[in-house]
């Protein structure tokens, strides 16, 4: 029920939920602001939920042409608390599969915390660094990356 009241109050103001140390990004903090998670670092901020404006710009221009999205198998590469998966979930109606890599595994255990409205049998979090990971990535195994 806390969560709840605080959600509404972020309308308001954001309102710090967590804040932890991470190899990373040094100093990482969660909020909740205009009613979604926000993840934050010291220069950057990583996830916006739905508010989330560089993954909803490129989906505006992906279907700018073509109303419809198809999406079975999702990479993102550097998940933060996994915006882009609820934008498909959410906007777009898309349940795909979805592997996120992310190196930081402090990021990994706060999007599994915070992002639990996703079917998690769809999920796959992968601890790895993007480049590497791409690199071995087998040719054609997804539908959208970012």
């Amino acid at each position: 029920m806390k969560i709840f009241f605080q959600k509404i109050a972020s309308y308001l103001t954001p309102i710090k939920l967590h804040q932890q140390l991470s190899e990373y990004s040094n100093t990482i903090d969660v909020y909740v602001s205009k009613g979604q998670y926000m993840l934050c670092s010291g220069n950057a901020t990583y996830s916006f939920g739905l508010h989330y404006t560089p993954f909803k710009k490129a989906l505006q221009f992906l279907t700018k042409n073509n109303s419809s999205l198809k999406c079975n198998n999702f990479l993102m590469l550097g998940g933060g608390l996994c915006s882009a998966a609820n934008i498909l979930h959410r906007k777009y109606n898309l349940q795909p599969h979805i592997t996120i890599v992310e190196k930081d595994a402090e990021i990994i255990q706060l999007a599994q915390k915070y992002y639990t409205s996703y079917n998690s049998t769809l999920l796959n979090y992968v601890y790895a660094n993007a480049f590497d990971f791409v690199q071995t990535a087998k040719p054609n195994s997804y539908d959208l990356i970012f």
